[in-house]
């Protein structure tokens, strides 16, 4: 059997969502006066973006299989993204 590519909507809800929680956890580290290098900031905005999309992509997946199922129940919403401190990692 053939892997189903995901639906354009989850892919596309999973990145806006991604890109909230960077822009969230950047305004938080801003707010704290917790910044790093350049460097250390680009690899934790691009290692948070890639969780964000896997995690969004996870819970996509779980509602297609309890859909399939046969459930009934509807799944929760999604929970808002978690305030994750970002505190730059020492030298």
């Amino acid at each position: 059997a053939s892997i189903e590519p995901p639906a354009f909507g989850d892919v596309v809800e999973a990145q806006r969502w991604a890109v909230k929680v960077v822009q969230q956890t950047e305004e938080e580290a801003n707010r704290r006066g917790s910044r790093g290098s350049r460097a250390w900031e680009d690899v934790w905005k691009d290692t948070l973006w890639t969780l964000a999309v896997q995690k969004r992509c996870v819970e996509a997946e779980v509602r297609k299989c309890r859909t399939a199922g046969g459930s009934a129940r509807q799944p929760p919403p999604p929970p808002a993204p978690a305030q994750v401190p970002a505190e730059p990692m020492a030298a």
